[in-house]
């Protein structure tokens, strides 16, 4: 294995434009098996032509690695046609070559029988960190190859294309403009003609030339390839960063609408499945489309590609616009209130609250989890625990909320003394208790995930709504590697200690884990969503 570390180390000595540490193979990406077959008369191509992919999962490629699983007689060869050199198809052979553009090459079709090869990538990074060092493109060597080759062969559309990345590689990006543009102007490959107006704009843009030539550029791009995010992506960049919001929600808002390509391979993944979005979100906020915002950083939060750097940025931008959806749920549901009717004993699902004596802070209590809970229907029984009312307020919450069932107080004004009560009224498997004095504000399917939790976890017997059974807005949410999930559940975490906030039991759990007698392996766990949801009245 030494010898082998130092064979690649020499073999990268030339490749690399920096002394640096190259630190061993730190992933090894999933191997494909590929087949090829002789040449017939419907399929008469003598060669196979192929380049490393290049998108941002493949960008970290360092070194490409091909190994024959089979002798060909005659054929078979792999082709570098920059270096007029052939490998001979050998059982047993290991080709090793760096993943670059320079290192373009061709399958030869063998003249009878298969050609079965295994190939893979070596990605090279710190300690196994997704910190991959980059080998640098764009040497001085390389350039003076592809500009020979060029200046023997002009309309070499992809010598040229090769040569502007070289160029835009090593932050030339006056010769960039100059080869990207004329790869545009040769024509050919449309997703190549695209990419090159594409990178044309941002070398524009790293130049520093006037906006308007630079926006124009980015237009052009997306003009000729409408179904790429990435121009209208850097023009919402560029008025977010001015402060110009409008235009960058217009912008952003139209670049996050388009899908990852499904047959390109120059895009940058991030700006189709968060960047875009988070653009938008950030300027939706600005400009007072606090819903949206909260909405859009809210689908960003639950998305495995976020990074986790960016993770805790995005919940800030989400909690910006926290204390406009308190107030927009605090508003009584007329309508809806007035559609909900008291359930039986048996229902699946009950929700319980704590009334009193401040009749207000129940409304609000009420108010905001009508408006938040997005998939209410499933809540067959709502209680309320008196709590100190007056008769007065007691006959108005009644008279508002005709759903409602009240428990009187008993003797004991524990806390913990009104679960038991309210425990005992609960006929159903499902049990959702607000507590007192809460108020929720962010929509969601609560019903449904909680539920689906306590499916999911046969150990869990609580899972409360808050991410650390937090009490007021804390800018925070689950790290990724801390998460679980499952299907309709989102992401939730298991929780060493059981919740004071709003939380839903498993009934016969939460039996079960009050019993005194059960041994230690026996113990039940609880756990929580992923986010902050509601905060307590202040």
């Amino acid at each position: 294995m030494e010898r082998f570390r130092s064979v690649v180390r020499e073999c990268f000595a030339d490749y690399r434009g920096i002394s640096t540490t190259l630190y061993f193979c730190t992933r090894l990406e999933a191997p494909n098996v590929l087949r090829y077959e002789p040449s017939s008369p419907d399929r008469p191509e003598w060669f196979h032509e192929h380049a490393d992919a290049f998108n941002c999962p493949s960008a970290t490629r360092q070194v490409s690695v091909v190994a024959y699983l089979n002798d060909v007689a005659v054929g078979g060869e792999t082709v570098f046609t920059a270096f007029d050199y052939a490998q001979r198809c050998e059982k047993g052979t290991l080709l090793f070559f760096p993943s670059n553009y320079l290192f373009h090459h061709l399958a030869r079709p063998p003249e009878s029988g298969p050609k079965i090869v295994v190939v893979t990538w070596i990605h090279f990074g710190n300690d196994g960190k997704p910190t991959y060092l980059t080998v640098p493109l764009g040497m001085k060597r390389d350039r003076d190859f592809l500009l020979a080759e060029v200046e023997r062969n002009p309309t070499d559309a992809k010598t040229v294309f090769d040569l502007a990345h070289s160029y835009f590689d090593s932050d030339d990006f006056a010769n960039a403009r100059k080869w990207y543009a004329r790869r545009a102007e040769l024509g050919g490959s449309a997703e190549e003609v695209y990419y090159s107006l594409y990178r044309l704009a941002q070398a524009m843009a790293n130049l520093g030339e006037p906006w308007p030539d630079t926006q124009d550029a980015f237009l052009q791009a997306w003009a000729f390839r409408p179904t790429r995010a990435e121009p209208l992506y850097q023009i919402a960049v560029h008025y977010r960063t001015e402060q110009q919001y409008q235009l960058g929600y217009l912008f952003a808002e139209r670049a996050a609408q388009l899908p990852l390509p499904d047959d390109d391979i120059h895009y940058d993944r991030d700006i189709y499945t968060w960047r875009a979005i988070d653009e938008q979100a950030v300027c939706a906020a600005w400009i007072g489309k606090h819903a949206e915002a909260f909405a859009l950083c809210r689908r960003l939060l639950a998305s495995p590609e976020v990074p986790e750097e960016r993770r805790r940025a995005i919940a800030l931008n989400r909690d910006f616009s926290a204390p406009t959806m308190i107030e927009a749920a605090a508003e009584y549901p007329d309508a809806l209130s007035g559609s909900l009717i008291a359930g039986s004993r048996e229902a699946e699902v009950t929700v319980s609250l704590v009334a009193g004596p401040d009749r207000a802070a129940a409304e609000l209590t009420l108010n905001s989890f009508l408006h938040c809970c997005t998939d209410l229907s499933r809540v067959g029984r709502f209680l309320v625990v008196d709590a100190g009312l007056s008769a007065q307020d007691r006959a108005t919450l009644q008279q508002r909320y005709g759903f409602l069932e009240f428990v009187d107080p008993g003797a004991d004004d524990e806390a913990a003394a009104r679960l038991g009560r309210l425990r005992n009224q609960i006929g159903g498997r499902f049990w959702l208790h607000l507590g007192q004095g809460w108020r929720f504000f962010a929509p969601e399917n609560y019903i449904t995930r909680l539920c689906a939790v306590l499916e999911a976890e046969p150990r869990v017997f609580q899972v409360g709504i808050n991410y650390g059974d937090a009490v007021k807005i804390t800018h925070a949410c689950a790290a990724e590697q801390q998460v679980r999930r499952a299907p309709d559940a989102g992401r939730y975490v298991l929780a060493d200690e059981m919740a004071s906030g709003p939380a839903m039991f498993d009934a016969a759990r939460l039996d079960q884990a009050h019993n005194v007698d059960s041994t230690e392996s026996d113990r039940l766990q609880t756990a929580s969503l992923d986010e902050v949801l509601c905060v307590i009245a202040t």
